[in-house]
């Protein structure tokens, strides 16, 4: 297992946190819309020095690459390269749907499928079904969820939505039976650390210079 910092910046949410062994131990989550390049680097301070590490013993960095806020992905991206430069160490790009139904998995380990959704501002959601063990996710959409769509990615079994593009989602999944619909899920870097250890075992790593974040334009 490695050392990892995972950077979370796709949405009004800045987190960071510090995964040593498929394990939090360290956090720091500020919701405030519009101020990532006020606090993220202060939060990366803190979470090393609260949990008595230094930045030269890290192993990769993982950062959330979207979809999301196209100011807030670059922030979190642009700090993520540039630790990367200066440290020497692999890039981890995270789906941030992905890593937002990863928080849920852990403690509704009961659901058969998970659609994560963010709010797309007035573009609709974005969103993708995601199986129970957040092992395989259908390609993240953006735009509105339809009651065929969900036929073909989830034809049947229990349904849990969540994240910030819930009430934009609801009228079109009461359609669908088995729906349920779960409050104040947003993404943290918490739940970046599982699939980030995942990805450096199998040493899939991103070009630094290449990797852009997911837009869905």
């Amino acid at each position: 297992m490695a050392l990892i910092l995972c950077i979370e910046t796709a949405t009004d949410v800045c987190s960071v946190a510090l995964n040593k062994e498929g394990n939090t131990i360290g956090l720091q989550t500020f919701h405030l819309p519009r101020a990532h390049n006020q606090v993220l680097s202060t939060s990366i301070t803190h979470v090393m020095q609260t949990t008595n590490h230094e930045l030269s013993q890290l192993n990769a960095i993982a950062v959330s690459t979207g979809p999301g806020s196209y100011t807030g992905l670059r922030i979190g991206l642009a700090m993520g390269k540039g630790l990367c430069y200066a440290l020497d160490l692999p890039l981890i790009a995270i789906n941030t749907l992905v890593s937002l139904a990863e928080s849920v998995q852990t403690y509704h380990p009961q659901a058969c499928w998970l659609c994560p959704t963010l709010d797309a501002r007035g573009a609709g959601i974005y969103w993708s079904i995601v199986d129970p063990h957040v092992r395989s996710a259908s390609p993240a959409r953006r735009g509105w969820i339809t009651k065929p769509q969900l036929d073909v990615f989830c034809p049947e079994g229990a349904l849990y939505v969540f994240g910030s593009g819930v009430e934009k989602s609801a009228s079109a999944l009461m359609e669908r039976p088995d729906t349920h619909f779960l409050q104040g899920v947003v993404p943290t870097a918490a739940s970046m650390g599982r699939i980030a250890q995942k990805k450096f075992r199998q040493e899939a790593f991103e070009n630094v210079i290449d990797c852009d974040p997911m837009y869905l334009q």
